[in-house]
């Protein structure tokens, strides 16, 4: 496991105004007004008569869920827990995602022979309009990921839908095509059609304009064909017309001979103003946390201290 990058963030509350020392303690410490420690399971204050921020790390999230400034007039909660901010971010906020997504069956497809699904026993029942996504992710490189996969779906009544009967672009068809960044929520249509040399299928892929295309002409999908690059996945998503019980069968074949992982995607539109879906390692955990008395300024104050995880990094955080 690669070394954890170690650094350290200072986060300082100017109003904050501490006076006479105090005895420090490993958990929670006070001096004079102010204070800094735990304020129930994964929660922390740290703060003064005048300031007081409130912090949690709660279900893979290190947020500030209260901020409260008395030295405004009137005194103003600025942060509130209906209002609660990401304590840590690092980058940009990511791309809008349309859907939430549930992983109903994923598998890693090597190099080799066909693969058949019917052993595999997929079978989701679905509510006319559900969605369900059938994903190609790159597993290493994407170059020679190109495989063949015509998604064949059939109701209990014998009724059934192939992707391979959508030769050419249908705006009514019950199929759509988009590109999907891995583990997330967000997508995006392929909004160019264009002929496959090697396959001979016209095959949806994104624009040159669109930012989401890659050398090698992908990512793309045909009415079989699929292959994803390294930054999208290839996302065929089919819109039932119905409700009941729907089996997925056929067999998937490389065209190339990467290796790809394959993934059928229970896909449900995202609430307006609903946070971002949360890869699984993007999770927050606090591995040690304490407070102790420090000069700041000349004066004696009050700081906390947090160290926290996600996947190989660690961040050393300190509030005074």
């Amino acid at each position: 496991m690669a070394r954890p990058y170690l650094f350290s963030m200072a986060v300082a509350l100017a109003a904050l105004i501490a006076a006479a020392a105090a005895g420090a303690a490993p958990r929670s410490v006070r001096v004079a007004d102010a204070f800094a420690g735990p304020a129930g399971p994964g929660r922390w204050t740290v703060g003064a008569r005048q300031v007081q921020l409130t912090l949690e790390c709660r279900q893979g999230r290190f947020r500030i869920v209260r901020l409260a400034n008395r030295t405004s007039v009137p005194p103003r909660e600025q942060v509130s827990e209906k209002g609660a901010v990401d304590a840590l971010a690092f980058t940009a906020p990511g791309p809008p995602e349309r859907f939430t997504v549930q992983t109903a069956w994923e598998k890693t497809y090597p190099s080799g022979g066909p693969m058949a699904l019917d052993g595999e026993k997929l079978s989701f029942k679905v509510a006319r309009g559900d969605r369900l996504g059938f994903a190609v992710g790159a597993h290493g490189d994407y170059t020679s990921d190109q495989i063949d996969w015509p998604i064949v779906l059939t109701y209990a009544d014998g009724q059934a839908f192939r992707s391979a009967d959508e030769a050419q672009p249908d705006p009514n068809a019950r199929w759509e095509y988009c590109v999907q960044a891995p583990g997330t929520g967000f997508t995006a249509a392929m909004d160019s059609v264009e002929q496959s040399a090697n396959t001979g299928q016209r095959i949806r892929i994104p624009s040159e304009q669109s930012g989401y295309r890659s050398p090698g002409i992908t990512p793309h999908i045909g009415p079989s064909v699929m292959h994803p690059s390294n930054e999208y996945d290839a996302l065929r998503i089919w819109i039932a017309p119905k409700d009941g019980v729907v089996t997925l069968t056929g067999t998937v074949s490389h065209v190339g001979q990467g290796q790809v992982d394959l993934r059928v995607l229970r896909l449900a539109d995202r609430v307006p103003g609903a946070g971002p879906a949360r890869p699984a390692g993007d999770a927050w955990t606090v591995e040690g946390h304490s407070a102790r008395q420090v000069n700041a300024g000349g004066r004696p104050a009050a700081q906390l201290d947090l160290t926290l995880r996600r996947a190989g990094l660690r961040v050393r955080y300190h509030v005074l």
